[in-house]
């Protein structure tokens, strides 16, 4: 009777020992189980902060770049307009510059050069009878004068009278063996340059019953050349104006 309650006691505590045991394996797998949990959860926080940063950093830079892209169209609007200010700008500089050149050539104040043609005048070596006989230029300088004319009249963009420049305020006086030309003295031979279409100015001078025709009729010695390059220097003196001024007519109106 003995033998079988030690028999029991020893199955007993047998049981009871496999029970801790598996009681303790149980409370270490529940602990593993609630840090795995536990684990789990944090690393779904954390993703979740992280998300959520990404979102901000996303929209950060969303509204950075619609800004950026605001600023470019911008920029290039504004290069647009500076583009057709230059593009106007230069227009209007380069018709200024045409119209300043072109009233430079006419106030006859800067030298010049360009195609036309260039007439020399020489007085008759025929002393031997004839009522032209020694004919001098200076009691018929009315004769440079209409070749003068006739030249305008052509189209003539700029003349000189030995080396003089003929504007509309020159003066050709006859000072008893020379002519005054823009207060010089000019004698023979006359050397009358004029630059334009050559070809058209020649004509205007240099035909039948024309004023270099008459010329030659009254003993002088008259040469046409027509040439590529005609040089003629602007006024050494500019006219000053005491009372000419310039005014605004649309002030006045």
């Amino acid at each position: 009777m003995e033998l079988i309650r030690k028999g029991k006691r020893m199955k007993k505590k047998y049981i009871n020992a496999i029970i801790f045991c598996i009681s303790l394996a149980l409370g270490f797998l529940a602990i593993s189980l609630y840090n795995t949990s536990k684990n789990f959860l944090d690393d779904d926080v954390v993703t979740e902060k992280k998300i959520d940063l990404l979102r901000e950093e996303l929209d950060k830079a969303d509204a950075e770049k619609r800004t950026l892209n605001n600023n470019i169209s911008a920029l290039k609007e504004e290069i647009r307009g500076l583009e057709e200010l230059f593009v106007k700008n230069e227009k209007n500089f380069e018709e200024l510059t045409k119209e300043l050149n072109s009233y430079k050539v006419l106030s006859g104040s800067f030298d010049v050069s360009g195609p036309g043609i260039i007439i020399t005048i020489n007085e008759s070596s025929n002393t031997e009878g004839g009522y032209f006989e020694g004919n001098s230029i200076v009691y018929n300088y009315e004769s440079i004068l209409s070749v003068v004319s006739y030249l305008n009249s052509a189209g003539a963009e700029a003349i000189s009278i030995n080396d003089q420049r003929y504007t509309s305020y020159t003066e050709i006086v006859p000072v008893t063996d020379y002519l005054n030309i823009n207060g010089k003295h000019v004698v023979a031979p006359i050397e009358i340059k004029a630059i334009g279409d050559k070809r058209t100015l020649n004509s205007a001078v240099n035909f039948l019953g024309g004023v270099i025709e008459q010329m030659k009729y009254m003993g002088f010695e008259v040469e046409v050349i027509e040439t590529d390059d005609v040089k003629i220097n602007g006024l050494a003196k500019t006219k000053e104006f005491k009372y000419a001024v310039p005014f605004d007519a649309e002030k006045i109106e």
